[in-house]
């Protein structure tokens, strides 16, 4: 598919409900912080999602700078959207602060629910939003995988500047709407399970990229602020939703002043981690390449030699050398004499 060549600002504003500002039931600032509290950590369980994130600009209205995504689909950040008792949700908005300059599409962002048993097939699984040659997409997806309805919006998306966009949903139509600025970009009814599908919880809310769907072009962008609305919210309420991702004010379990320098992996180029003995990817995972070399060292060397190398696989019997962009645990088997190494500066 030939990939638009555009310039586009995104910011998820809202959309014309009840008069009055509601909070926001989820408030993620995105930015790099102090480098105990990356990122990559910023996560309801902790631990790393994503890599290759890089700091980007400064935004004068919050006050701090963005995460860059590099085009990578390894360059993403996930946030958890916890529900409490709740299994779904009725109506909702996502507030999101981007900005795009790329020759390349990609998926701006994905939220999924957490795979779990079907409970009802009135159930919206997944909202994607991404971009092609000539349009910009929202996909809604039911439980079972089925097409809900799509908004397909033609409007220019020009301009390297931060720009107010809003994806919203009224359950009583049911409509899904999104917008620029105070613009339309386009409507939806959604169809096919019955009237009024609801938002499944729990899930996660993938920045940069498309969950399991590494075929999907990445984000290739910046963004600094994402906000979860559990109610309608009014037109005129764009920039108090903004206004939540101030460093000053930010959720307790951040830290309260962001730092200008990110963590950096520069100084672990050239190393890797034995992460498996006698462990190979399976036959899912297909190889960048297959050298036949004398030891691990030029295995290693190899790999670095390739941007897209994550993971190397080095058999000490017959000397195959095998390079893989991604390092899925999931997809390794169990086989004598090979381990698996990863690049410690691609996610550390």
């Amino acid at each position: 598919m030939a990939i638009l060549h555009f310039c586009l600002s995104f910011f998820f504003t809202s959309w014309v409900f009840a008069p009055g500002y509601t909070q926001p039931i989820m408030t993620w600032p995105l930015a790099f912080a102090d480098p105990a509290y990356d990122i990559i950590k910023q996560t309801a369980e902790g631990g790393k999602v994503g890599c290759r994130k890089e700091i980007g600009d400064l935004n004068q209205h919050l006050g701090y700078q963005a995460i860059k995504f590099v085009g990578d689909r390894r360059s993403y950040v996930d946030l958890r959207v916890v529900s409490g008792s709740a299994g779904t949700l009725g109506d909702f908005a996502f507030v999101l602060t981007v900005k795009a300059c790329s020759t390349i599409g990609g998926t701006v962002f994905n939220y999924q629910q957490d795979t779990g048993p079907i409970v009802s097939r009135r159930v919206i699984r997944d909202i994607v939003l991404w971009c092609n040659t000539t349009h910009v997409i929202v996909d809604v997806i039911s439980v079972t995988g089925d097409s809900l309805g799509q908004i397909v919006s033609e409007q220019d998306m020009g301009g390297n500047e931060w720009v107010n966009l809003a994806l919203a949903y009224d359950e009583s139509n049911p409509e899904l709407k999104l917008m620029k600025s105070q613009s339309d970009l386009g409507l939806v009814r959604l169809s096919g399970i019955g009237t009024n599908p609801r938002l499944g919880l729990p899930g996660t809310l993938r920045i940069g990229g498309r969950l399991n769907g590494t075929s999907s072009q990445a984000f290739a962008g910046q963004a600094i602020c994402c906000v979860m609305y559990d109610s309608k919210i009014a037109n005129g309420d764009v920039m108090n939703a903004v206004d939540e991702c101030y460093s000053g004010i930010w959720p307790s379990s951040y830290p309260s002043t962001p730092v200008s320098e990110s963590t950096s992996c520069e100084q672990l180029k050239g190393y890797f981690v034995l992460e498996s003995r006698d462990m190979a990817m399976g036959v899912a995972m297909v190889p960048l390449a297959t050298p036949t070399v004398m030891s691990r060292a030029m295995c290693a060397d190899k790999c670095l030699r390739l941007e897209q190398c994550a993971t190397f696989t080095f058999s000490t019997l017959d000397k195959i050398c095998k390079l893989y962009d991604d390092g899925n645990s999931e997809s390794r088997v169990s086989i004598l004499d090979t381990n698996v190494y990863t690049r410690r500066d691609i996610c550390c």
